[in-house]
C-alpha cells in the first residue's frame, strides 16, 4: 500500500478563521495516520510571496488567481501529490479543476437549498467529494451526487465549560448580572449571510422587556470586508447602548482558541440564527462549552442545534448562485431569545456539552478519516509525475474566460 503525499488546500493554518482553524485541528492528527507520508498545506488566504514550512507544514502561496486556480496543478505536480482535498465553496474554481492531473476531493460546504447548478457542475470532475453536513449530503444525492459525509469537528479539550461564568463576563466589559446575548460570525457581504439586520432587530425587541439584556458582537463592525456598518445598524435599532465589540486588532490578529473559549464561556446564549450554513461552527464551539443556542430552521443549522432553539423562516431569499438561502424571522428570534432567558441553562448545558461530544477530532478521524485515506492509499499503486514546464501555465485570459460567466456567476 502506498503512503499519501496530499495537498490541503484552504487558508493558511494560523489564519483565525473557520477554515484555517479546522485546518490547525486536523492536519496534524492526518499526517500521523501510517496510511500518510506528507502533507502540504495551498493557502489561497494567508500565505503570498513564497514557499515556507510552518506548523510543521509546507505552505504553498497563491499567485494572480484568488482562489489559486492558475497554479494549483503546478503546486500539486511540485510536491508530487497523489490527490488534493479543497475546503472551500466549490463554485469559485475552474470548471476543469478535477482533470488537471490530480484526484481531487473536494471538502466543501452547501448552505442553499436546492444544491446551486454551479456547484453541481464543477463536482462532475470530482475524484470523491465530501460533505461536511447532512444537509449538504442531502441535498447531493437529491441531486444524484454521490459524496462522502465527513463532518467538522470541536477541540473539546479547549471549548469546554469554565468555572465562575461572571469571570469571563467581567474579562470581557460585561456585568456579572449580565444576560448576554453573544454572536461569533464574520460581517461579509451584503446582503449579509449572517443576518446581521433580522439578528440585531430581534434582540432590540428582546432588549425592550430586559433591562438585564446585553449583546455581544466578535465581529468586525465597521465595512472593510462588505458588510453593514454594525454600530450605526445598532443605534438604528435603538441598541447601541446595549452592545458591547471585540477589539478589531485582537480580533484579526490576537484571539486563540482557550480565549476563545472564554468568551463562549460569557455567554448565556450564542445566537447564530444566519441565512444558511455550510456547517456552523461557532454553534458546536459554544455547546461544547455548554452554552445553548439560537439558529434558523434552515440548511445545517437544526442537525447541530441540541441545547437550543431554531427560529422561524420568514422569507426564502434568491441568491446569485440559482439557489434558496433563508432570511430569518426577527420577531421568531426574539421570542427565542425570551425561551434562553427563561430556560434551565445549567440542564441545557449538559445536552450542549455531551452532544458536542460526538464531534470530537479524534474520534472523527479514528471513525471517517483514516479508512476512507486507507482506502484511497489502496489505489495509489502508480505515480505519475511530469516536469514542470512552461507550457503548464495557465494564461490569465484563458482562466478567466473559462470561470467569469460560467453559471452566470461573476467571480
Amino acid at each position: 500500500m502506498a503512503k499519501l503525499r496530499l495537498i490541503w488546500v484552504a487558508n493558511a493554518i494560523w489564519c483565525p478563521t473557520g477554515y484555517g482553524i479546522q485546518s490547525k485541528s486536523l492536519l496534524p492528527r492526518l499526517k500521523r495516520l501510517d496510511c500518510v507520508d506528507d502533507i502540504a498545506i495551498f493557502a489561497f488566504w494567508g500565505s503570498e510571496g513564497g514557499i515556507m514550512k510552518a506548523y510543521g507544514f509546507t505552505h504553498y502561496p497563491r499567485l494572480f488567481d484568488p482562489w489559486g486556480n492558475d497554479v494549483i496543478q503546478l503546486h500539486a505536480r511540485h510536491f508530487k501529490a497523489d490527490a488534493v482535498f479543497t475546503l472551500m465553496d466549490t463554485w469559485v474554481l475552474a470548471p476543469d479543476y478535477g482533470v488537471r492531473g490530480f484526484r481531487w476531493l473536494p471538502y466543501f460546504p452547501v448552505d442553499h437549498s436546492p444544491c446551486p447548478p454551479a456547484i453541481i457542475e464543477r463536482l462532475r470532475t470530482a475524484y470523491l467529494p465530501i460533505s461536511y453536513s447532512r444537509f449538504g449530503w442531502e441535498e447531493m444525492r437529491k441531486a444524484g451526487v454521490y459524496s462522502e459525509f465527513i463532518p467538522h469537528g470541536v477541540e473539546e479539550k479547549v471549548f469546554r465549560p469554565l468555572p465562575d461564568k461572571g469571570k469571563w463576563k467581567e474579562k470581557f466589559g460585561l456585568s456579572r448580572d449580565d444576560f448576554v446575548v453573544g454572536m461569533v460570525a464574520a460581517n461579509k457581504g451584503y446582503p449579509a449571510r449572517k443576518a446581521w439586520q433580522q439578528c440585531i432587530e430581534g434582540f432590540a425587541a428582546f432588549a425592550q422587556r430586559h433591562k438585564d439584556a446585553r449583546l455581544y458582537l466578535h465581529t468586525l463592525t465597521t465595512s472593510e470586508m462588505g458588510g453593514p456598518n454594525l454600530r450605526e445598524m445598532l443605534a438604528f435599532y435603538g441598541c447601541i447602548e446595549r452592545a458591547r465589540f471585540t477589539n478589531p486588532y485582537y480580533l484579526m490578529l490576537g484571539f486563540d482558541q482557550p480565549e476563545l473559549a472564554q468568551l463562549y464561556n460569557s455567554f448565556d446564549v450564542l445566537l447564530a440564527a444566519s441565512m444558511g450554513e455550510g456547517f456552523g461552527i461557532p454553534i458546536l464551539e459554544a455547546q461544547s462549552c455548554g452554552v445553548p443556542v439560537v439558529t434558523t430552521d434552515f440548511s445545517s443549522m437544526p442537525e447541530l442545534t441540541a441545547a437550543g432553539w431554531k427560529a422561524k423562516v420568514l422569507a426564502k431569499w434568491f441568491t446569485p448562485l440559482v439557489a434558496h438561502q433563508v432570511i430569518p424571522d426577527p420577531q421568531s428570534i426574539a421570542e427565542c431569545l425570551e425561551r434562553a432567558y427563561e430556560a434551565d441553562r445549567g440542564k441545557l448545558a449538559k445536552v450542549g456539552r455531551e452532544f458536542a461530544l460526538g464531534y470530537s477530532w479524534d474520534k472523527l478521524v479514528a471513525q471517517k478519516w483514516a479508512p476512507l485515506l486507507k482506502q484511497i492509499a489502496e489505489e495509489v499503486t502508480v505515480r505519475s509525475h511530469k516536469p514542470i514546464a512552461m507550457a503548464d501555465l495557465v494564461p490569465a485570459s484563458e482562466l478567466y474566460s473559462r470561470t467569469a460567466t460560467d453559471e452566470g456567476v461573476k467571480l
